[in-house]
């Protein structure tokens, strides 16, 4: 199989006004990663400014990912609801319990998979179907280019730009929290 390769260049400040815009290997423009507040995503239990969402070439939006808001179980790590707006379904995907004082590391069900992301040794992050990796994002801190390497082709929702870059905001609300953190304790 050939290496299936996407990439972005992600923002220092990401509000409702920019976007980062997703190309192919081609480099033609596939889509965007933008941060919403759409009215669905405004209720109780999902936590006010961690919606982000895919949007392909046309502006139809396809995915989104929000955090639910768990109080003080949050300590444990962060749940989100990754919503499919194709399919018509949501799915629970929940940081790995009290890993994330560590690293990243989240695991969840997706469609028929048994799914999985973790932040490997060298920064980058790795993408596990039914405990096989299949795919791989890297960010550079330098120049902010992220690229989304896919070695395997479990099914064509977990190759998806709009699900592969949906993973990557997980990890980017992670990163940016841990950070603040590790400046308020160190």
């Amino acid at each position: 199989m050939e290496t299936l390769k996407y990439t972005c260049k992600d923002v220092l400040f990401f509000s409702k006004n920019h976007k980062m815009i997703v190309y192919d290997k081609d480099g033609q423009e596939i889509g965007a990663v933008i941060r919403t507040h759409r009215n669905e995503a405004r209720n109780e239990t999902v936590r006010k400014g961690s919606f982000y969402a895919f949007e392909d070439e046309n502006g139809t939006l396809l995915t989104s990912i929000s955090v639910k808001k768990k109080g003080w179980k949050s300590l444990e790590g962060y749940s989100y609801h990754l919503s499919d707006y194709q399919e018509d379904k949501i799915y629970d995907i929940h940081d790995v319990k009290w890993a994330s004082f560590i690293y990243f590391h989240i695991k969840g069900f997706i469609q028929t998979n048994k799914f999985e992301a973790y932040q490997d040794w060298d920064g980058s992050l790795i993408l596990k179907a039914d405990k096989k990796k299949y795919a791989s994002i890297s960010f550079n801190e330098i120049t902010f280019n992220v690229t989304f390497k896919i070695i395997e082709h479990p099914s064509d929702f977990l190759v998806s730009p709009a699900f592969l870059t949906q993973i990557y905001c997980m990890y980017r609300l992670y990163d940016m929290e841990s950070k603040v953190i590790e400046e308020l304790l160190f």
